[in-house]
Parts: structure tokens; C-alpha cells; sequence
């Protein structure tokens, strides 16, 4: 029986789309293409949500590798927690969850400024049991460590926790330690996270 759930944050109940954000303001394509590259797809990105490096050297680190857009990172990465916008389906669902009585939870990689943005910034967090965000405890998913991390805070059980995630990596690792998976493909279909655990209440799992 399901007793808990665990969702992601990017792209599930939090909007993660820099390639749009940075088109709203920008024209030029190959700019933004170059921006995406630089900021969004780089290292230093990464080690953010790992929480080993600090927003300030992360921006010089990029800035270094790319001089001749180093401008325009600054500006984006002064702006970029504009992007994080709620899920408004995903958000009335865990509304609807809550309500139901199953505890949840967030377990999500994400930069430590842009969570304490969001976590201050949207009431939805109030209805959370708890999570584990990857840069205040230094690991990534799909590190299974992490998963580890969350079910020994919360003495949670893999086999009674449906994980939400649009990772499939993500999924893969929580399902090799027991727990229930729903892969969120797309977040048009957050009135369906309902139905999906609904199918899993249903089978008996």
C-alpha cells in the first residue's frame, strides 16, 4: 500500500525551461543557444545542484570560459530564479493528496539560492512532510546515497513510497532500492498523477 510520495521538483511541480526564459528576452537564437551551453548545460550547473561550488564562483568560472558572453551570464544568472514557476496542475494535485492523507515529500537536485527562492516564494512547500535537496547534503541523484538519505530522515519504507520524477535515470535508481515509480513525462499531465497512483492503490501496491 502506498502511504507516501515523493516528487521531483524541476519540470514537476517547479517550470525548468531556460531555453524559453532566455527567448523571452533575447532574439537572437544563437545567442541563447550559446547561453544554454554556457550556464544550463555546464559543469559548473552541476556542481551547483551538487552544492560544492558557490553561485560566485560558478558565475566567474563560466564568465572565464566564455569571455565573449560573459556579460550577458551575469545578467542571466542574477535573473534566472524567474524561471521557477509552480506546476499549477502538479501543485492542486498535491493538494488533493494531502488532503488524502499520504505523506509528501520533495527529493529534487537543486542550486541552494534558487531552492531558498522557491521554498520561501510558494505556499505549496507547507504541504510537504519533508525532502532532501541535493545541495544541501552534496549528493545527486541519481546517486543512490540520496534515495538512502530520505528514507533514513523520514524512516520511510521503499515499498509503501511511489517516486515522481521526469528523470528516467532518476526513476531507474529509485526502483532499484524498492520504490514505486511514476515517470513524468510531461507537465501537461499533472492532472493525471492522480489516476496514475490511483492504478497502483488499485493493484495492490
Amino acid at each position: 500500500m502506498i502511504k507516501n510520495i515523493v516528487f521531483d521538483l524541476g519540470n514537476v511541480l517547479i517550470n525548468f525551461k531556460p531555453e524559453k526564459y532566455l527567448e523571452r528576452t533575447l532574439e537572437n537564437k544563437s545567442l541563447v543557444n550559446m547561453l544554454c551551453k554556457a550556464i544550463f548545460n555546464s559543469p559548473e550547473w552541476l556542481e551547483l545542484d551538487r552544492g560544492s561550488i558557490s553561485l560566485e564562483e560558478a558565475i566567474n568560472l563560466m564568465c572565464e570560459k566564455n569571455m565573449g558572453i560573459a556579460g550577458y551570464i551575469r545578467t542571466c544568472m542574477k535573473n534566472y530564479h524567474n524561471m521557477f514557476t509552480p506546476v499549477s496542475g502538479t501543485v492542486k494535485t498535491l493538494e488533493i493528496l494531502k488532503r488524502n492523507g499520504f505523506r509528501l515529500y520533495y527529493l529534487s537536485n537543486f542550486h541552494l539560492k534558487a531552492f531558498n527562492y522557491i521554498f520561501n516564494e510558494y505556499e505549496f512547500f507547507s504541504l510537504f512532510d519533508g525532502g532532501v535537496v541535493s545541495s544541501h547534503v552534496n549528493l545527486l541523484k541519481p546517486q543512490k546515497e540520496i534515495y538512502e538519505m530520505l528514507i533514513s530522515k523520514y524512516g520511510l519504507v521503499a515499498g509503501e513510497t511511489l517516486f515522481i520524477d521526469d528523470t528516467l535515470e532518476n526513476i531507474i535508481s529509485a526502483g532499484v532500492l524498492g520504490f514505486k515509480t511514476l515517470h513524468f513525462k510531461d507537465v501537461k499531465d499533472a492532472n493525471k498523477i492522480i489516476d496514475m497512483v490511483n492504478q497502483y492503490i488499485t493493484r495492490g501496491g
